[in-house]
């Protein structure tokens, strides 16, 4: 059953309903990929897995942080970057 909230800041008569969505799986950093399928649950990603995408080569030493498994694969992937 949905909760209705009344007498909100919004003013007078205005009411928000309030659905619990157990459905939606949770997105712990907000990037919009759901943790389960998030190879970076912890940073907020721009790519499809839900990592970020490496600034230069040089932050590829960084490379598990930003879900490759090696530098050399994160070096590959930004050649093919615009």
């Amino acid at each position: 059953m949905p909760l209705v909230i009344t007498g909100s800041p919004a003013g007078p008569g205005a009411a928000f309903v309030i659905v619990d969505a157990p459905d939606v799986p949770p997105d712990g950093d907000g990037d919009g990929v759901p943790d389960n399928e998030d190879a970076c649950p912890d940073v907020a990603g721009d790519r499809d897995n839900g990592c970020p995408t490496p600034p230069d080569k040089k932050a590829c030493k960084d490379y598990a942080h930003y879900g490759f498994e090696s530098k050399k694969a994160c070096k590959e992937f930004l050649k093919d970057q615009p």
